[in-house]
């Protein structure tokens, strides 16, 4: 509550203020003393009259002035100790409940002490303590974990967090409705708080690869897994470049990995991801093809190969003097796919056969193979094709039904081997019952090589 004075002061004789009065009377004065006594006559009598009696006037309202302000000041100083009120409560302990109830409005003398300004600094503000009992939440904190098999600023929670509580008494102090003061007397916990955990990832490795634990990496060069993470550390195995691994975990700069079976460790800095290096993909299936080939691999399936791949291991051979073979890629393809025959088995014959297509009976009756031929009389028993694809699926569908599968085995085509001359699916295991030269397979497997390393 705020209670307002006001107080307004009129009189007859228009009563102003000290400083207007006490300028007056120094006016008159300063009049008077212009007059010379030293000649009295009537005339000076009068006016000497005029002044006292004018100074004694303006006297007057002095006194009256002073006496005016007097009471005012009495009055405010009644109404400001009257507004004081003490109370006291609490269990016999003792709270200042000031209140200071008013506003005084008044005029005062311009040469005067400033009363109004006194007033509102020390009266008008209404100061109130207050004791309250009131639960309080309690954040949790948070707490990160650093993680190097994450990738960087990877974030994951483990533990979400939880808020506790707690019951608070306080007794605050507030001065016109505004707080000013708050101090603790007791808080008791009634839940405590659940720490939430957050794991940080911290491996750039992760990051610019972008793979976890449990994806397919690659290694960049020929590398040695080793059994631990040091270079000094026992070697496993050796690991030709471009193959794929399995991250399993990450060990500051070395990422442990399993590779054919084996784990062990290689240095973060020699493997990539597909994501970060998208020719990975490419190198890698031709790196599995080429250490696939050897004189014992299987030739009853498909190369592997795509048509680029055949384009471009039979493209721009100089011993390739017609450009048969480059020619042929596409044919030597379409006989892989349908006929579930190596196509480059099928090219590495006609090579070694045809002396990369330069024999007569190559040129003249497109047969690359020598097929039908005798040894008495090879040209003229040699069977002539329209086509070199004739004569291409014709030995792609002699060698899958009776040299590569054994009896009964159902082809690509839907056919059954005969198996009439299988004993294996190797070149050496052809050339028991193709070739009277025993070195045919070699001579063969040769070539095939050399196909393959132009990839």
């Amino acid at each position: 509550m705020k209670n307002s004075i006001n107080y307004n002061v009129q009189s007859d004789d228009n009563v102003t203020n000290l400083a207007d009065v006490f300028k007056e009377i120094n006016e008159i004065r300063r009049k008077k003393s212009r007059n010379d006594y030293n000649d009295i006559n009537l005339e000076q009598i009068e006016e000497e009259n005029f002044f006292y009696k004018a100074e004694q006037k303006v006297k007057g309202r002095l006194k009256k002035l002073i006496a005016m302000n007097l009471i005012i000041m009495i009055s405010i100083s009644f109404s400001v100790f009257a507004n004081y009120i003490f109370a006291f409560s609490m269990e016999g302990s003792e709270v200042e409940d000031v209140q200071a109830i008013s506003a005084v409005e008044f005029e005062a003398n311009s040469s005067a002490i400033d009363l109004e300004n006194v007033l509102l600094e020390n009266v008008s503000i209404l100061k109130t303590k207050e004791l309250i009992e009131e639960p309080v939440q309690i954040e949790f904190e948070t707490k990160y974990v650093e993680d190097e098999n994450m990738a960087l600023d990877e974030q994951i929670i483990d533990q979400e967090g939880k808020n506790g509580s707690k019951d608070v008494t306080v007794i605050k102090t507030y001065e016109n409705s505004e707080l000013v003061d708050e101090n603790l007397i007791e808080e008791v916990v009634t839940e405590e708080p659940v720490e939430q955990i957050i794991r940080v990832g911290t491996s750039e490795f992760l990051k610019d690869n972008k793979v976890n634990l449990g994806d397919t990496i690659y290694v960049t060069e020929d590398v040695m897994l080793n059994e631990k993470a040091s270079s000094s550390s026992k070697e496993l195995t050796a690991i030709p470049s471009s193959l794929e691994v399995v991250l399993q975990e990450m060990s500051g700069d070395w990422c442990k990995v399993k590779y054919d079976g084996t784990e062990g460790y290689i240095l973060s800095s020699k493997l990539t991801s597909s994501t970060a290096t998208p020719t990975i993909l490419e190198a890698n299936r031709i790196k599995k093809i080429k250490l696939a080939v050897s004189d014992d691999m299987a030739l009853n399936k498909s190369s592997g190969l795509t048509l680029e791949d055949f384009k471009r291991i039979l493209s721009n051979n100089p011993k390739d003097k017609y450009g048969i073979f480059e020619q042929a890629a596409e044919d030597f393809y379409k006989a892989d796919i349908n006929y579930n025959v190596n196509g480059v088995f099928l090219a590495s014959i006609g090579i070694h056969e045809s002396a990369w297509g330069t024999s007569k009976i190559a040129r003249d009756k497109k047969n690359l193979f020598g097929y039908g031929a005798y040894d008495s009389s090879p040209y003229e028993s040699a069977f002539t094709f329209e086509t070199y694809y004739d004569g291409i699926e014709i030995l792609a569908k002699s060698l899958s039904n009776n040299y590569l599968n054994p009896s009964g085995t159902i082809l690509a085509n839907g056919d059954v081997a005969t198996g009439a001359y299988f004993n294996g699916n190797t070149a050496q295991a052809v050339n028991v019952r193709y070739a009277s030269d025993k070195e045919w397979h070699n001579k063969v497997c040769k070539y095939m090589k050399q196909l393959y390393n132009n990839l």
